[in-house]
């Protein structure tokens, strides 16, 4: 099955930083995307707005039984890719213009799309995650699935 849908994304940071107070950074929007399902595995595609702070991007969201893989590239180059699975860590990089900068990731707990997504599924992420020498935080991916033609 393959539809278009409206989008809601949430995205919670507890940043810890040496030597300041921990802070909570709250992102939230809602876009068009694009809702893909065969069987047991959900793929949600959308297009980052200026407000994500990624503004160009094209996020992809593929979830599978027992793991939740997320992407996003620009022109067609894969900038991050970021693997959860439940109580695993995962090290990769983060491509930016000033070079590569490695991360590690620490799957939390990861929550829906079970069975596959539709309208009104939610999905939640939570992890930690490092980037070498620059900081730490705690951090919570929400998507929701509102519908084809929700009020934004």
């Amino acid at each position: 099955m393959i539809k278009d849908v409206t989008v809601k994304i949430t995205g919670t940071v507890d940043m810890h930083q040496r030597g300041e107070e921990p802070r909570r950074d709250v992102i939230e929007f809602i876009t068009d995307g694009r809702l893909m399902t065969r069987g047991k595995v959900t793929k949600v595609v959308y297009n980052e707005l200026e407000d994500s702070g990624m503004y160009g991007m094209k996020t992809s969201v593929i979830v599978t039984p027992n793991m939740v893989r997320v992407e996003r590239r620009d022109d067609g180059e894969k900038h991050l890719e970021m693997v959860f699975r439940e109580g695993h860590r995962y090290n990769g990089e983060y491509s930016t213009p000033y070079g590569n900068i490695g991360l590690e990731l620490l799957t939390n707990c990861i929550e829906g799309f079970e069975e596959g997504a539709d309208i009104g599924s939610k999905l939640k992420v939570d992890y930690s995650i490092a980037l070498k020498g620059l900081s730490e935080s705690n951090n919570l991916f929400e998507l929701e699935i509102l519908g084809e033609d929700e009020d934004r």
